[in-house]
Order: C-alpha cells, then sequence, then structure tokens
C-alpha cells in the first residue's frame, strides 16, 4: 500500500509540475521573437507581463498610429513601463512595418 502510495504522490507531483510549467508565459521558452507590429491578442498575451488589457491596448495602439518603428516605442502604450518593457525587450521585434490585415 505504501508503494501505491508513493506512486500516486510522484504521478501528482510530475502532473503539477507540468501544468505549471506549461502555464509560465511563452517568452521564457520562445524560440523566435514576436513581430508587435502583426502579433495577434494571444501571441502579445504570451509575452511576460502581458495580459489582455495591455495586449488589446498593442494592438488599438498600433492600429491607431500606425506601426511600430522601434521596439522602445511600445512603451507609448499605457501600461508598458519601464519594468515591463525590460521582461519583454528580448522577445518582441518590428520585423515588419505593416500590420496584417484582419483575419489572417
Amino acid at each position: 500500500m505504501q508503494k501505491v502510495m508513493k506512486n500516486i504522490y510522484s504521478m501528482v507531483f510530475i502532473a503539477s509540475l507540468l501544468a505549471l510549467l506549461s502555464s509560465a508565459p511563452l517568452a521564457n521558452n520562445m524560440e523566435g521573437k514576436v513581430d508587435i507590429n502583426r502579433a495577434t491578442l494571444n501571441q502579445l498575451q504570451q509575452l511576460d507581463g502581458i495580459g489582455k488589457t495591455i495586449a488589446e491596448r498593442i494592438i488599438a495602439f498600433r492600429n491607431t498610429h500606425g506601426p511600430f518603428e522601434t521596439i522602445d516605442k511600445v512603451k507609448k502604450v499605457r501600461g508598458i513601463g519601464e519594468k515591463t518593457f525590460e521582461k519583454i525587450e528580448p522577445y518582441i521585434e518590428v520585423g515588419r512595418k505593416q500590420p496584417l490585415a484582419a483575419g489572417q
């Protein structure tokens, strides 16, 4: 019985660890960078410190003011200060100056 309980605890621990890792921000595990001129809401939310509200603000900002010329211009979006920018800076780019059309 003790062996069975030990196996159950081990499986619960592993499952908990996997769940924790899968919910971590993708920015820590990203292979490429997020193009802030083209990123979708979901892609932006994968960046550490960027939730739905700030992701929506990024999209609204680029739709209103045009594409970001440099990555530091994202700091003009309300809610992105120096600390948040420092977290996301290694994971963002402005590789393309034209946003995708809706639905792409």
